[in-house]
């Protein structure tokens, strides 16, 4: 780690009160010793680097500017470190660059992930060499100006034409166009491309396919492919999200991807084990942002709690002095909830991750049972994960008053970039209703006397409407017990509801979108549950005692506070007792006091560098104040004593009102 000569007396302080190794837990979050310290060594090598000193500029930078800065240093970086796109890619996103500042992050994320799914073999040796060796630049081209989530509408096509075995590509209404796809714009050369298949007018839905969209000699338009920039954004400016026309473009029957589907010289059509196989890509990007939502708001939680430690504000009583913001039960609430969530949403993720890779390993075998549940409700625990960060960052940016504003606290970024994710790759109402259906068959199974696997398994059991082990203590397997049954009893209501209208004449789509908004809230609610499932199991597996012993009172405080903050539901169910209320917020409220002596060391587990942070108020040192100074004064406006403005137009101005008012 980075050498600190100056470090402020208050964190010396609280890093000395705490009560476990932060070692330990950066240990468990990033997969073990060996990781860790190769990644801190990675770090000290690029953070000692000449050429890596001028992030702060990137925030004085016009739209063009952050590609070209973002492109030049992504470049730099993967020729300094030589690993493969993996390691390389992951690395700097999880460790090392500062937000939003990758040249080109779906490259690696999307279009590679992809030919990794859904080529066939023959496929996979020609194009995943290119594509890992950065011989090709690609991006992923799904949503149009007309269409976002509603795959099933997507406008593109793509005409099989027998005879010279090729495919026409066209977009053609204005509304086809693709848009929004990153790295489209102006700096990818090859794109996945999803279309609808039409093969002698019979359309087979979509299908991808790989296409060049730019020369390897110059980087010009291929014939017949128009591309551009959508223009600035509130977030990822350094990306260029991009539209495409596509004009009876030709490309080889060979550039459909064909793991599953294929179509053969004459135009026969063979269709795979599950047209849902497609969706595999969208699958591991989501958790993919899972993993980013829980990151981000690590970040967060690190540049609020270090610096709530350092500002001092008000007296507690008068006369004692200022004390730090921190010592106050409003921003400790505000806080602890934040950084409960961030490990409840780390263990999810890890978890969720786990079972994608695994499933997608049996999908390719041919084993298929698991998929289409695995794609449900992964589709809820994105949308869940991106609400949760971006409430939570918000409210760490809260807790750094007027500091927390300026860029230079880190936090805008952070809350801009993880807001905008609550809309790509699905936006998130749409997601957690689909969780929200595949719920609903969960509840017809159970009244046909069927057992659930998996996730939901917990929904077969018959719970009673008493839960005593509920009370100061919070115990947690209590805890989770009493949420589980909260989700079982909206899922069996909910259903009762969809199922009545069904019964009294509307259609299912009709019943659905009646109860739409309690059917979104049911899937929250189930998802919720598995945050703190896995937290619990997470806490089950830790063998220092210490450690567990203070992630057991973030956990507790996590489980407590959202079930006092959802208290309607556990008293519209008869699931608690007035009583038990007034004792679960009690000791809700006990649990801050028991977190705070470690608030510094569970931020400083997260092992994020200063320059990661990208944060005045995060540093590690605590020197908030001087660094604040630091970042205004690169501020290309304060180059000057005069500003030209001034000069042109309000000196002038000043001038004249002063002879009129002599006159």
């Amino acid at each position: 780690m980075t050498k600190y000569l100056n470090i402020h007396p208050n964190l010396i302080k609280e890093r000395k009160g705490a009560t476990f190794d932060p070692y330990t837990l950066t240990c468990l979050l990033w997969d073990g010793d060996e990781v860790v310290k190769h990644k801190r060594n990675l770090v000290a090598l690029l953070e000692n680097d000449p050429n890596l000193q001028d992030e702060n500029l990137s925030d004085f930078l016009s739209q063009e500017e952050k590609i070209d800065f973002a492109i030049k240093k992504t470049i730099y970086l993967f020729r300094k470190l030589g690993m493969n796109e993996k390691e390389y890619y992951m690395f700097l996103f999880q460790n090392f660059y500062p937000f939003q500042q990758l040249g080109f992050p779906l490259h690696f994320v999307m279009f590679t992930s992809t030919l990794k799914l859904l080529c066939s073999p023959e496929q996979a040796n020609y194009w995943l060499p290119k594509a890992s060796n950065l011989e090709i630049l690609g991006c992923y081209a799904q949503t149009e100006l007309g269409h976002g989530t509603f795959l099933k509408g997507l406008e593109t096509t793509a005409v099989y034409d027998p005879l010279n075995e090729e495919f026409v590509l066209n977009t053609p209404t204005t509304t086809s166009m693709k848009w929004w796809s990153g790295q489209l714009g102006k700096v990818a050369n090859y794109c996945i491309v999803i279309a609808q298949l039409y093969i002698m007018n019979k359309c087979y839905g979509i299908h991808p396919f790989i296409l060049q969209i730019r020369s390897l000699e110059d980087h010009s338009f291929m014939p017949g492919v128009i591309t551009g920039d959508v223009g600035p954004k509130m977030a990822l400016n350094s990306i260029d999200n991009g539209f495409m026309k596509l004009d009876n473009v030709r490309i080889p029957r060979n550039q459909l991807l064909m793991k599953y589907d294929q179509v053969l010289k004459d135009g026969t059509y063979i269709s795979g084990p599950n047209k849902k196989f497609m969706y595999a890509t969208m699958m591991t990007v989501r958790c993919t942002i899972i993993m980013e939502s829980a990151q981000n708001l690590a970040a967060a939680c690190t540049i609020a709690v270090r610096y709530s430690v350092v500002r001092q504000q008000s007296e507690a009583e008068q006369g004692a002095g200022e004390q730090s913001v921190l010592n106050f039960q409003t921003q400790q609430y505000r806080l602890f909830s934040a950084l409960s969530t961030t490990f409840a949403l780390f263990f999810a993720w890890r978890s969720m991750n786990e079972a994608c890779q695994q499933i997608l390993t049996d999908a390719s075998q041919g084993k298929t049972d698991q998929f289409l549940f695995l794609h449900s409700f992964l589709a809820g625990l994105k949308a869940q994960s991106t609400w949760l960060a971006t409430k939570y960052i918000q409210t760490c940016r809260e807790c750094c008053g007027g500091h927390g504003v300026s860029l230079a606290s880190g936090l805008p970024l952070l809350e801009s970039h993880t807001a905008v994710s609550c809309t790509y790759e699905g936006d998130n109402t749409v997601m957690i209703l689909q969780t929200g259906k595949f719920l609903l068959k969960c509840s017809r199974d159970i009244s046909q006397g069927k057992n659930l696997v998996g996730f939901v398994s917990y929904l077969n059991a018959n719970y009673t409407t008493e839960h005593q082990d509920v009370d100061s203590n919070l115990h947690l397997p209590a805890l989770l017990k009493l949420c589980q049954h909260r989700s079982k009893r909206m899922l069996l209501y909910i259903s009762k509801l969809v199922f009545e209208k069904i019964n009294s004449g509307s259609s299912l789509e009709q019943a659905f979108n009646i109860w739409s908004n309690e059917i979104k809230n049911m899937a929250i609610v189930v998802c919720q549950v598995y945050t703190m499932e896995k937290f619990i199991e997470a806490i089950g597996q830790i063998k220092e005692n210490r450690l567990a012993s203070v992630l057991t009172d973030v956990c507790k405080f996590y489980c407590a506070f959202n079930i006092v903050e959802n208290i309607g539901d556990f008293l519209q169910f008869n699931l608690l007792t007035v009583e038990q209320v007034k004792l679960l917020k009690t000791a809700m409220y006990n649990q801050l006091s028991k977190i705070r002596p470690n608030a510094i060391a569970l931020v400083d587990a997260f092992d994020f560098s200063d320059r990661f942070l990208h944060s005045a108020l995060g540093r590690y040192d605590g020197q908030v104040y001087q660094a604040l100074y630091d970042y205004a004064k690169l501020a290309p406006i304060n180059s000057k004593e005069v500003h030209d403005s001034c000069k042109e137009y309000l000196l002038p101005f000043l001038k004249q009102q002063s002879l009129k008012a002599q006159l």
